[in-house]
C-alpha cells in the first residue's frame, strides 16, 4: 500500500465513486479503480489537494475482497 502517490493520482482520468454505504455526516470514502494498475481510496469529506489517498496493488485489493466476502459469509 502507498499513501499520497500524488504523480500517480494526478494521472488518473477515472471518475470516483462513493461507497454505497456512505453517509452524509462521517464515513464517507470514495474509490478509484485503475484496471489492471491500482485501486485508490480516499476520504470523500477532504478536498484539499493535498489529501491523503491510499493506493493498492490489483492483488492487494482483491485479496481485500476476497477477505470481506469471507467474512460475509
Amino acid at each position: 500500500m502507498q499513501q499520497n502517490d500524488k504523480s500517480f493520482a494526478a494521472s488518473t482520468d477515472g471518475e470516483w465513486i462513493k461507497a454505497g454505504r456512505s453517509n452524509k455526516r462521517a464515513f464517507c470514502v470514495e474509490l478509484l479503480l485503475v484496471p489492471g494498475e491500482a485501486a485508490m481510496v480516499r476520504d470523500s469529506k477532504d478536498l484539499r489537494a493535498d489529501a491523503p489517498i491510499l493506493t493498492f496493488s490489483p492483488v492487494a485489493w482483491q485479496a481485500f475482497l476476497n477477505h470481506l466476502n469471507r467474512v460475509e459469509d
